[in-house]
Protein backbone atom coordinates (compact mmCIF):
# COMPACT_ATOMS: atom_id res chain seq x y z
CA UNK A 1 0.00 0.00 0.00
CA UNK A 2 1.07 3.53 -0.98
CA UNK A 3 1.08 6.01 1.86
CA UNK A 4 0.34 9.76 0.41
CA UNK A 5 4.05 11.03 -0.28
CA UNK A 6 4.60 8.11 -2.30
CA UNK A 7 1.17 8.70 -4.08
CA UNK A 8 1.67 12.10 -4.88
CA UNK A 9 5.40 11.38 -6.41
CA UNK A 10 3.98 8.98 -8.61
CA UNK A 11 0.85 11.53 -9.45
CA UNK A 12 4.17 14.46 -9.90
CA UNK A 13 6.07 11.97 -11.96
CA UNK A 14 2.73 10.73 -14.53
CA UNK A 15 2.56 14.65 -15.22
CA UNK A 16 6.35 15.37 -15.69
CA UNK A 17 6.12 12.82 -18.60
CA UNK A 18 3.38 13.97 -19.78
CA UNK A 19 4.72 17.10 -20.34
CA UNK A 20 7.81 16.13 -21.95
CA UNK A 21 6.30 13.72 -24.25
CA UNK A 22 4.87 16.95 -25.95
CA UNK A 23 7.71 19.01 -27.95
CA UNK A 24 6.91 22.02 -29.80
CA UNK A 25 8.80 23.77 -32.64
CA UNK A 26 8.64 26.95 -34.77
CA UNK A 27 8.85 26.45 -38.34
CA UNK A 28 7.85 29.13 -39.64
CA UNK A 29 8.00 33.02 -38.12
CA UNK A 30 7.08 36.10 -40.02
CA UNK A 31 6.60 39.49 -38.16
CA UNK A 32 3.82 41.49 -39.68
CA UNK A 33 4.65 45.02 -38.28
CA UNK A 34 1.56 46.36 -40.01
CA UNK A 35 -0.92 44.13 -37.78
CA UNK A 36 1.45 44.33 -35.23
CA UNK A 37 1.83 40.66 -34.34
CA UNK A 38 4.01 37.72 -35.13
CA UNK A 39 2.39 34.98 -37.46
CA UNK A 40 4.04 31.30 -36.35
CA UNK A 41 3.33 28.01 -37.69
CA UNK A 42 4.01 25.58 -35.01
CA UNK A 43 4.77 21.78 -34.89
CA UNK A 44 3.56 20.05 -31.88
CA UNK A 45 4.29 16.23 -31.14
CA UNK A 46 1.72 14.76 -28.69
CA UNK A 47 0.22 11.82 -27.90
CA UNK A 48 -3.09 12.77 -28.67
CA UNK A 49 -4.66 16.40 -30.28
CA UNK A 50 -3.74 19.00 -28.13
CA UNK A 51 -6.67 21.52 -28.43
CA UNK A 52 -6.79 25.22 -28.41
CA UNK A 53 -5.90 25.75 -24.70
CA UNK A 54 -2.81 23.65 -24.51
CA UNK A 55 -1.38 25.14 -27.10
CA UNK A 56 -2.32 28.77 -26.17
CA UNK A 57 -0.66 27.66 -22.49
CA UNK A 58 2.63 26.27 -24.13
CA UNK A 59 3.02 29.20 -26.83
CA UNK A 60 2.64 31.74 -23.31
CA UNK A 61 5.52 29.21 -21.44
CA UNK A 62 7.54 29.41 -25.05
CA UNK A 63 7.02 32.99 -25.88
CA UNK A 64 6.86 34.33 -22.08
CA UNK A 65 3.54 36.48 -22.86
CA UNK A 66 0.61 36.92 -21.80
CA UNK A 67 -2.27 34.47 -22.81
CA UNK A 68 -4.80 37.56 -23.60
CA UNK A 69 -2.21 37.98 -27.05
CA UNK A 70 -2.18 34.71 -28.57
CA UNK A 71 -4.82 33.34 -31.01
CA UNK A 72 -4.43 29.88 -31.89
CA UNK A 73 -5.80 29.78 -35.50
CA UNK A 74 -6.16 26.60 -36.48
CA UNK A 75 -4.16 23.01 -35.06
CA UNK A 76 -4.29 20.26 -37.81
CA UNK A 77 -3.29 16.84 -37.75
CA UNK A 78 -3.39 13.80 -39.88
CA UNK A 79 -4.57 10.23 -38.95
CA UNK A 80 -2.25 7.75 -37.07
CA UNK A 81 0.24 10.30 -36.60
CA UNK A 82 1.53 12.08 -33.29
CA UNK A 83 2.23 15.54 -35.26
CA UNK A 84 0.12 18.34 -35.26
CA UNK A 85 0.57 21.79 -37.25
CA UNK A 86 -0.69 24.96 -35.42
CA UNK A 87 -1.26 28.55 -36.98
CA UNK A 88 -0.63 31.03 -33.60
CA UNK A 89 -0.70 34.91 -34.15
CA UNK A 90 0.80 36.39 -31.26
CA UNK A 91 0.13 39.85 -30.85
CA UNK A 92 1.82 42.81 -28.94
CA UNK A 93 -1.25 44.00 -27.20
CA UNK A 94 -4.59 43.00 -26.01
CA UNK A 95 -5.96 46.01 -27.84
CA UNK A 96 -4.50 45.86 -31.46
CA UNK A 97 -5.53 42.34 -30.66
CA UNK A 98 -9.04 43.29 -30.09
CA UNK A 99 -9.16 45.61 -33.55
CA UNK A 100 -8.38 42.88 -35.94
CA UNK A 101 -9.66 39.81 -34.75
CA UNK A 102 -13.22 39.13 -35.16
CA UNK A 103 -16.12 38.92 -31.68
CA UNK A 104 -16.88 36.17 -31.09
CA UNK A 105 -20.91 36.65 -30.82
CA UNK A 106 -22.56 34.30 -28.32
CA UNK A 107 -26.75 34.02 -28.57
CA UNK A 108 -28.11 33.98 -24.89
CA UNK A 109 -31.04 32.36 -24.93
CA UNK A 110 -33.59 34.12 -22.65
CA UNK A 111 -36.40 32.93 -20.49
CA UNK A 112 -39.59 34.12 -21.69
CA UNK A 113 -41.79 35.59 -18.70
CA UNK A 114 -45.01 34.18 -18.63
Amino acid sequence: MLDSDEHSKIKDFEHSSFIQRKKMNVMKEFRNNLLKRKELIISIDAESNPGFEKVRQECVNYFSVAADNIVVKSIKGKFGRRNFVAEVFVYDSVENKNKIEPRIVVKIKKEEAK
